[in-house]
């Protein structure tokens, strides 16, 4: 049974977005765009992130997928909000470790950094692992304290 996700993406990563959302679907996944297309080419970075935070913190989706132009932008929105942890990736291993050993529940891409090939397998590691709460490292122990009060 797929899962249930959240997306939403400046203009200028419109096709990248395009593209994870095909990805996800394909995978039997339901993905909710957050940006409808009347107002597709007028939104801006911050909107996107603060309404990627506000769907993510209402507990009705468990991750999300948001885009800009390099990413930056709506990471640096989206975790201003408490209880969103969104991890600018900009590869499968950054991808894979942002939620093992962060806890990540959004995955920020820029549309002018990544190729779709490249940003649906970024998808795949961030989707297919979770966070390691049992990993014995004492400095990811003490990690988990941080990001449980973050």
């Amino acid at each position: 049974m797929g899962r249930k996700f959240v997306i939403a993406a400046q203009y200028v990563a419109n096709d990248l977005k395009c593209a994870v959302q095909e990805h996800l679907e394909g995978l039997g996944h339901e993905v909710v765009d957050l940006v409808n297309d009347d107002e597709r080419l007028g939104i801006g970075f911050t909107e996107c992130a603060q309404r990627m935070a506000k769907a993510i913190t209402s507990g009705e989706y468990e991750l999300g997928f948001l885009f800009c132009g390099t990413g930056m932008g709506v990471s640096q929105v989206v975790n201003k909000y408490k209880g969103v942890r969104g991890a600018l990736v900009e590869s499968k291993f950054t991808a894979k470790y942002s939620r093992i050993i962060n806890n990540s529940n959004v995955m920020c891409m820029g549309g002018w950094v990544l190729t779709p090939r490249i940003a649906c397998e970024m998808v795949d590691e961030f989707i297919g692992h979770e966070f390691l709460e049992d990993e014995p490292d004492p400095t990811t122990v003490r990690h988990q304290r941080l990001v449980a009060g973050a």
